[in-house]
């Protein structure tokens, strides 16, 4: 039979523009993609006036689910937030902003998608806390695997060893995807051949199979009734905003600058009064040892806000660990 692999649609919660302009650049090749933003007048500890590789910078000591909103190249009414998915993945990820004071001033509606959010605040709490937390689910899984960022060949090997060990079970790994940032590589070999499908972690949870779970374990115990299930077509999401082109600095009107001043002004006014404490994603305890299943440790409830670990003193963590079904990492 033919490989069974699930087709992956463009993520509305994915920025492809920033994502392909990585890609030229790491590629080496000479049309290197310049991003261009405008500087925006934004206080909020989570916001910076920079480019991704700075952004890239700041991100890659700090935990796991941190992330940083910063100026976008599609224009004035648009931000990007990037967050750490886990060590050299980042997801990107597009806002749009409305009813706008003036162009350099946050928008008072912001938009993920067609998800309303009042301000950043609750940017990191409904979105970026939630997804950074199913993410640690898969990440602290007994059957995670780091695989080269997913890289399909490396999993393909460690399941035919694992086939090889034992033909009469079926091993299965998780492994996060670094060509797609957001995803997570479900492998698993039934047979001669493995194959290779697609969790994408969504706020409300896992998204498998055009269906989405509140736990890893919920979505397992789906997945091994249900593996043999002729994979649906994935439901195409609703197509994201329009993209402002990256060359909108040139026709920005002159006039608009006579209000960056007053939004200056505002800013410093805001300042003087103090401004709202916010809680971004923190690392949590990977919740057991080699034998659990830490992703238990939600319940198939959505996990709650927690602080900012780069306000607070504490150790990255990594758990790597095997795992599987009956404590294997195969089907009992």
């Amino acid at each position: 039979p033919p490989m069974c692999v699930c087709s992956t649609p463009r993520d509305i919660y994915y920025d492809h523009i920033q994502s392909e302009a990585d890609q030229k650049k790491e590629s080496g090749g000479k049309k290197e993609v310049k991003q261009k933003y405008i500087r925006r007048v934004i206080v909020h500890p989570s916001f910076k006036n920079c480019s991704y590789e700075e952004v890239e910078n700041d991100l890659a000591d700090l935990e796991q689910g941190e992330a940083f909103f910063r100026p976008s190249s599609k224009g004035p009414d648009h931000l990007t937030i990037t967050w750490k998915v886990t060590d050299s993945i980042l997801q990107h990820v597009d806002i749009q902003e409305r009813d706008k004071p003036n162009p350099y001033s946050l928008g008072r509606t912001l938009l993920i998608g067609k998800e309303e959010y009042e301000d950043l605040d609750e940017i990191l709490a409904r979105f970026v806390q939630l997804m950074a937390a199913y993410a640690r689910e898969l990440l602290t899984n007994k059957c995670y695997r780091s695989a080269n960022g997913g890289d399909r060949k490396t999993l393909e090997k460690l399941l035919t060893d694992e086939r090889d060990k034992n033909p009469k079970r079926i091993p299965y790994f998780f492994s996060a995807s670094k060509q797609l940032p957001g995803k997570f590589v479900l492998a698993y070999q039934p047979n001669k051949k493995p194959r290779v499908e697609y969790i994408t972690i969504v706020p409300d949870g896992f998204r498998y199979r055009n269906q989405v779970y509140g736990s890893i374990n919920e979505l397992v115990k789906w997945f091994k009734a249900h593996f043999k299930d002729p994979i649906p077509k994935p439901v195409v999401a609703a197509a994201p905003s329009p993209v402002v082109p990256s060359n909108v600095m040139g026709m920005v009107d002159p006039n608009m600058m006579s209000n960056f001043q007053a939004a200056v002004d505002t800013v410093n006014q805001q300042r003087s009064v103090g401004g709202t404490p916010y809680t971004p994603s923190q690392w949590a305890p990977a919740g057991g040892g080699a034998g659990s299943t830490p992703g238990s440790q939600y319940g198939g409830q959505q996990p709650q806000p927690q602080h900012p670990p780069h306000q607070q003193q504490h150790h990255q963590q990594h758990h790597h660990h095997a795992g599987a079904y009956g404590g294997t990492g195969q089907y009992g």
